[in-house]
């Protein structure tokens, strides 16, 4: 559709702004917050949508759209009318009843006492309030048989002589006429339009119409019925109405009457229409009719069963039982297949019988079907739009009647609309959702979104918008940050060789994201924890350059006093602390592998340069670096008690994969720099590492065997000391 105010997106803002400014209102400690504004919001985006949707109405799948935001408005009354209804707790005046008492006092008692009652007469007021009536007919007729009766064919002006009389011919241009006035009174109706269904008749000269239609109204005279004296002003309406509707009922069957007629004395009487076909007569229309029925016959054995009605005066037989809701919407579904399956109309249904809960879990199943690709062609993921109501839906549910939905039912709904928000990229919208979950879901559900999502700036605004709902921000991003270590772990397996110019992968920035949560929170001792964790990662997997490239984006001096001043406030002194010597351990590391990736560099330029004496100076300078790494990278560490032994273990494996490696370039740096800056005692020092290699006290050979390196490295020994001799 070519209008931007029913894009997907503008909707699911618009439906996310009334969630979050009652969330806010709840946040603020507002006391007046009633959970049914918010299905009258709702209500009204889907209204107005639809009038925007009828505007631009060009193609079928305008059309679509159209009806869908129009079934959704009329969900939305509904439940606004039945929740409000079962949920409320006023009072409601009791009704003493007298015999002197008109029937509609015993009326009004009747709908206080039974509450089911009160559903149908609810639900009738929201589908009429709904229905549209057609245009009035311009051929409407101003006067009755007035064609037959100019042709000679009425031998009375009597109005219901054709009924009495065998043999009458009508005027065909009667008939028309008949037939086109009485189908637009059955629409009226229908629509509970009665005034104008009264003045009609007086336009058309319809008197019977006219006179039946004073028999809708149970006699009331205020003088007597204190109880309803506050609406009336005399007395009005029919004493004996059980009769009438017997007459009317009657009437309603007399063969020669113009269908719709005896559609109209059908519905008056409370029965359902014989002739209307399901062409006719829609899911709502249909459903109106089965309910009105319902409604006479409750009324009738209620006022049968207090004694107000004779039972000896009444001879016509009618339908005396009524029929259950869940049976009427049965009958309504088996004539109107294809409109009852609307996933829409399944809701109202559930909404009238006060099963959503089982609704809810229903859709649930239809959604993990979906997601697991058994039900390819499921409309909760290929209309959107139903995921949207249902998730709305539950969270009023969950607002206005606690403990209808259950948590974790809310919490898949939830979740999956998040993905959704996800998918057309509405980031903003999803902390609303979260905040509506308990503090467990929250922190399960956000983690999980926060842990994919990319950009400084999107990151940023979720911190805002997350303690904007105060929502346990900590906890969410310590969550996160565990849920990115555990996603990534089996893309990671342990190297026995260190690549200095390894890749820095998707999945690495993803890791290093990790820490990013927890330091974007001022989670300092988390991050420090987090920072441990990731650089072991990355060394036990010989991901130098992942590492180097987390130290070149953190500024970790910062970090340290920071979580140094947290620590401080937590005890009274403060130990020197593994953690930070270990990280200080780690950017020495880094430090040392820049150094020789810029020696290297440099050397490429050796036979060029005449800065000889500079070179050497940058050389001599790498090589301090690593022998002191050689002889200090995490022996302190490894030789300390209180270190767990699976932490101990795991430094020691890196030990032997760094130490080596270093102490093989090193010897390798010597040699090849004693040729090119013609350096001949560099040869010397390079065999002289051995010793450092063999003795007792550093131990390092333990680290060439258990990492497998030893022979090479005598071999190359072996290859100095042969160039020695020469």
């Amino acid at each position: 559709m070519s209008g931007t105010r029913t894009s997907s997106q503008q909707i699911l803002k618009e439906f996310a702004s009334v969630v979050t400014e009652f969330q806010r209102s709840l946040i603020a400690g507002t006391d007046n917050q009633d959970p049914l504004q918010l299905v009258q919001e709702f209500r009204s985006i889907a209204g107005e949508a639809a009038l925007v949707c009828a505007e631009e109405t060009e193609d079928q799948r305008d059309r679509t759209q159209f009806v869908n935001f129009e079934l959704e408005a009329k969900l939305w009354y509904l439940v606004e009318l039945l929740v409000s209804f079962r949920t409320s707790d006023a009072p409601m005046d009791d009704i003493e009843l007298h015999d002197y008492n008109s029937n509609a006092v015993f009326k009004k008692a009747q709908l206080q006492e039974d509450p089911e009652l009160y559903v149908v007469w609810l639900i009738i007021a929201w589908i009429q309030e709904n229905l549209t009536v057609s245009p009035r007919p311009a051929e409407l007729p101003t006067t009755k048989w007035s064609n037959t009766l100019l042709a000679g064919g009425l031998k009375s002006s009597d109005l219901d002589c054709p009924l009495r009389e065998e043999g009458v011919q009508i005027h065909p241009k009667d008939n028309q006429d008949d037939h086109c006035f009485y189908k637009y009174m059955y629409e009226l109706i229908l629509a509970g339009k009665y005034e104008e269904v009264r003045r009609e008749c007086e336009y058309s000269d319809n008197l019977t119409l006219g006179m039946i239609m004073c028999g809708l109204e149970d006699y009331v005279d205020p003088r007597i019925d204190l109880e309803l004296a506050g609406d009336y002003e005399g007395h009005q309406g029919i004493k004996k109405r059980a009769l009438w509707r017997r007459a009317v009922y009657a009437l309603s069957r007399n063969p020669n009457l113009d269908k719709y007629e005896a559609a109209i004395y059908a519905f008056l009487s409370g029965t359902i229409p014989q002739d209307i076909d399901e062409q006719q007569l829609d899911w709502e229309r249909m459903l109106l009719v089965y309910l009105n029925q319902i409604w006479n016959i409750k009324i009738e054995n209620y006022l049968l069963e207090k004694e107000r009605i004779n039972k000896e005066e009444l001879i016509e037989q009618m339908p005396s039982q009524p029929l259950s809701l869940s049976a009427v919407l049965n009958i309504v579904a088996s004539k109107h297949v294809e409109e009852s399956e609307h996933p829409i109309r399944v809701l109202m249904g559930a909404v009238i019988l006060n099963t959503i809960s089982p609704a809810v879990k229903s859709f649930i199943d239809m959604l993990l079907d979906a997601v697991k690709g058994v039900d390819q062609e499921n409309d909760l993921l290929s209309e959107p739009y139903i995921l949207r109501i249902l998730t709305h839906l539950v969270i009023f549910l969950d607002k206005a009647c606690p403990g209808v939905i259950e948590e974790g039912d809310k919490s898949k709904l939830v979740t999956t609309y998040v993905s959704l928000l996800n998918l057309y990229e509405q980031y903003d919208l999803v902390p609303v959702y979260i905040s509506c979950l308990d503090e467990q879901d929250i922190m399960e559900a956000y983690s999980f979104f926060l842990s994919n999502l990319v950009g400084d700036s999107s990151r940023e605004r979720q911190l805002e918008l997350c303690y904007f709902f105060q929502l346990p921000t900590a906890n969410i991003l310590k969550r996160t940050a565990q849920r990115i270590f555990n996603d990534t772990e089996p893309h990671y397996n342990l190297a026995d060789t260190v690549t200095m110019n390894s890749e820095v992968t998707d999945i690495d920035l993803h890791l290093i994201s990790a820490v990013d949560w927890l330091m974007k929170g001022r989670l300092h001792v988390d991050a420090v924890e987090s920072i441990i964790a990731l650089c072991r990662r990355f060394l036990a997997n010989g991901k130098v350059n992942s590492l180097s490239t987390f130290f070149e984006q953190h500024n970790m001096d910062d970090l340290i006093k920071n979580y140094e001043l947290d620590q401080l406030s937590a005890k009274e002194e403060y130990p020197e602390d593994r953690f930070v010597q270990e990280i200080g351990q780690y950017t020495k590391l880094i430090t040392g592998f820049r150094q020789y990736k810029n020696w290297e560099n440099s050397s490429h330029t050796v036979s060029s340069s005449k800065n000889t004496s500079a070179l050497l100076q940058q050389f001599q300078a790498f090589a301090s670096t690593l022998r002191g790494l050689v002889t200090e990278f995490l022996v302190e560490l490894t030789e300390h008690t209180d270190m767990p032994s699976e932490d101990r273990d795991m430094l020691y494996n890196i030990r032997s994969l760094y130490t080596p490696y270093l102490l093989i370039e090193l010897h390798n740096s010597y040699t090849s720099t004693a040729e090119k800056l013609g350096v001949p005692s560099f040869l010397q020092e390079a065999v002289n590492l051995s010793t450092m290699v063999a003795n007792e006290t550093d131990k390092i050979y333990l680290l060439f065997q258990n990492s497998g390196k030893l022979k090479e490295y005598l071999h190359l020994v072996a290859k100095a000391v042969a160039l020695i001799g020469h």
